[in-house]
């Protein structure tokens, strides 16, 4: 079982509350944090972790799911607008085909979202939009899977939803199913 060190979190600059509460945490291993933040909705900082634990393939993948599942806080407002769809299908095309051109398609698809969300009325579609276009961009710099991951989670609160916490739960247990499933291999 791999551990969550204060030297690991300090170098991926955590914030230094999250590097106090891991110190004194009994259990350092990573899962057993997991399921502690998850009991105590620490999401973010269960999110923040998951990302960087991810390989780089994976963290497109859970930046996919995660945009996908806020998705339809843009497509309720703008039905007629499908540049966040177009977005996220570019950049599942990508990683079934990463070649160049997936990877510019993936990346122009991710602008045209960004210029989707910087036009959209509520702050859920606007997180919404931007988070579908990071997936886009996230062909080019692992840190964009990071943004998209954290977009999502941003137009989950600002939805202000009765099951904003179920779906921020299903979105981490999906980062853990990634993480497991390449332990294993």
């Amino acid at each position: 079982m791999a551990k969550i060190t204060k030297q690991w979190l300090q170098k991926k600059k955590a914030c230094q509350e999250a590097v106090d509460w891991v110190v004194n945490q009994s259990d350092k291993d990573e899962f057993a944090l997991f399921k502690k933040c998850l009991a105590e909705k620490r999401f973010e900082w269960a999110s923040w972790c998951m990302v960087r634990r991810l390989s780089l393939p994976d963290k497109r993948r859970y930046a996919i799911y995660a945009a996908n599942q806020v998705l339809y806080l843009f497509a309720d407002e703008y039905p007629n607008d499908k540049r966040p769809r177009r977005a996220l299908a570019a950049a599942r095309k990508y990683l079934k085909a990463p070649t160049k051109k997936n990877a510019n398609t993936a990346y122009a698809a991710g602008g045209d979202s960004r210029a989707a969300g910087d036009v959209a009325f509520s702050t859920a579609a606007v997180h919404a939009a931007y988070a579908a276009a990071h997936t886009g961009h996230a062909v080019y710099a692992a840190a964009h899977a990071v943004h998209a991951v954290d977009y999502a989670d941003a137009a989950i609160v600002h939805a202000v939803h009765a099951d904003a916490d179920a779906v921020r739960i299903k979105i981490l247990k999906y980062g853990v199913k990634l993480y497991k499933a390449r332990k294993i291999k």
